[in-house]
């Protein structure tokens, strides 16, 4: 998908990066509606283009295969050789020792995961935080799940690669390295509570994902919430609703500048990124 991306910031022409509500409202309405929601409108066109998208998406996915097996394990991964066979050459995998398949297999990268979470759950039992309500009851599970990870990440960043407690985002402003982690936690954990999870509970009972979706999205209508597969909104109305993430003693209330500070730390301006990707082509992805 990023690989997808890039190629078509650089292909596509300025205006395309300059969206408004209009812009969007049109969007949904041509490409996104019709296939999950009954309409006047017919679904052919939305069905072909999202043939054709599937289509890309295995031919990149093809290619990336072709190059990781062959000149990317040529060039780099030992664990490959490269004989002739008859008239064309044949790659063959070396025969790994057993003792090597827990760095190969995922075990190797699954104990220090549970290491560092271990780290996160000690950290987390000394705060004193067990008692303490975080958010709303229907959200509190998810919240400390979310609070736990954010420590567990904090704790590599700061004993592994050495980054400093607060992070610059690209207006100047500095926020809490902590804070920053945790607002994207909180968000991966509202995702998940309000989007994945009932999702899953419409396609167990539909058996059809665009019915899920299209489900999903007329329960957001019904509780005035945008629960559309691609959702928006003003980086200002965002960053309101993402201010009490930001609570401290200094600001009891959330603090606006730090919310809006995270919002530009983790997003990207594809009008600015396009610019530089047709200035600077060969950049990477």
């Amino acid at each position: 998908m990023n690989q997808l991306l890039v190629w078509k910031i650089k292909t596509r022409p300025e205006n395309d990066f300059r969206l408004n509500e209009r812009f969007l409202a049109n969007s949904l309405k041509c490409h996104l509606i019709p296939l999950i929601l009954p309409t006047e409108r017919t679904p052919t066109l939305c069905e072909h283009n999202l043939a054709l998208f599937t289509s890309l998406m295995k031919a990149v996915t093809e290619r990336n295969n072709f190059w990781n097996r062959t000149i990317t394990e040529f060039s780099f991964d030992d664990d490959y050789r490269y004989k002739f066979d008859g008239d064309h050459l044949t790659i063959y995998p070396v025969k790994i020792p057993k003792e090597s398949d827990w760095g190969r297999n995922g075990k190797k990268l699954n104990l220090l995961h549970q290491y560092w979470l271990n780290r996160a759950l000690i950290e987390y039992g000394f705060s004193e935080l067990d008692d303490i309500p975080f958010g709303l009851p229907v959200n509190d599970a998810g919240n400390r799940e979310a609070y736990i990870k954010s420590i567990q990440i904090y704790l590599q960043l700061i004993e592994i690669y050495g980054m400093e407690s607060e992070v610059e985002s690209l207006n100047g402003t500095r926020v809490d390295l902590f804070k920053t982690l945790h607002s994207l936690e909180l968000m991966t954990a509202f995702f998940k509570a309000y989007y994945i999870v009932p999702f899953k509970a419409h396609h167990q009972t539909s058996g059809n994902w665009l019915n899920a979706l299209g489900q999903l999205l007329m329960d957001g209508i019904a509780e005035g919430e945008n629960r559309f597969p691609l959702t928006w909104a003003e980086p200002s109305e965002k960053a309101q609703r993402i201010k009490s993430w930001t609570v401290s003693d200094s600001h009891p209330q959330g603090d606006l500048k730090a919310a809006e500070a995270i919002l530009s730390f983790w997003t990207n301006d594809l009008l600015k990124l396009a610019d530089k990707k047709k200035s600077q082509p060969n950049t990477g992805t």
